[in-house]
Formats: structure tokens, C-alpha cells, sequence
């Protein structure tokens, strides 16, 4: 699986989750995409912001 394609994944996961609010994208350089819990709900936002740019 490529680079591109897991980000586009991970993009359509996060706009199908209602719960996205929780949560926030990080890139770990060594396990891909994981995913943080986050009590700040403008982080979360912030996080969903910048991946629908």
C-alpha cells in the first residue's frame, strides 16, 4: 500500500466518523497513521481543517 493511498483512506475514514471530534491525525514516522485521543475539541478541529485543504 502507498503513501498516497493510505492518507486518502485515512482522509474518508475521518469524514465518515462521526466520533472524529475525539480524535486527531498524527503521522508517526516509524507506524503510519495513528490515531490520539484529545479532550481540546479546537485540536480537533484544527486536525480536520488542515486535511480537507
Amino acid at each position: 500500500m502507498n503513501e498516497e493511498f493510505e492518507r486518502q483512506q485515512f482522509e474518508r475514514w475521518i469524514r465518515s466518523d462521526e466520533f472524529f471530534e475525539e480524535r486527531w491525525l498524527r503521522r508517526d514516522s516509524f507506524r503510519g497513521y495513528r490515531y490520539h485521543l484529545v479532550e481540546n475539541r479546537w485540536k480537533a478541529w484544527l486536525a480536520r481543517s488542515k486535511l480537507s485543504q
